[in-house]
């Protein structure tokens, strides 16, 4: 278990990455193989436990708690249902917009994470905000 909290704490600090870049790959990433098993190992080294929140009760595996941040970790976390698990990296400068979830093993950095691509084009009736790919327009719609 020694080792796994370390591996854990590794993670946090940013220190130990599930997954590095890489431009030799063809994906441009490559996976440390090892780090991903230690993240599945505290998986199974865990047991469920009950983390009661006011007006709301969780259970979940122990080795991987939520995670709380003070206001010296500069990391900005708007209320209203973001969570962050024990285990991933947020780098300082990070806002965290609701609904959120940043699952263990997890990398955000502050220089390459963003929404505004989401954003950034026009509003259309028919697609989300949310949404990156163009939905198919209808025969109605495509006579206007």
């Amino acid at each position: 278990m020694t080792a796994f909290v370390a591996l854990r704490a590794a993670i946090e600090s940013g220190e130990v990455r599930a997954a590095s870049p890489d431009p030799a790959s063809a994906t441009g990433w490559r996976v440390n193989a090892w780090v991903k098993q230690g993240i599945l190992l505290g998986f199974r080294l865990g047991v469920l436990e009950d983390f009661p929140a006011v007006g709301f009760s969780f259970v979940d595996k122990n080795t991987y708690p939520v995670r709380h941040f003070t206001a010296a970790d500069g990391v900005r976390i708007v209320p209203g249902g973001s969570s962050i698990r024990a285990g991933a990296y947020v780098a300082r400068g990070v806002v965290c917009m609701p609904p959120m979830y940043i699952n263990a093993g997890a990398y955000v950095d502050e220089a390459r994470w963003s929404i505004r691509m989401r954003w950034s084009a026009p509003a259309r009736k028919s697609a989300s905000a949310f949404t990156s790919a163009p939905r198919p327009r209808s025969a109605a719609s495509s006579s206007r």
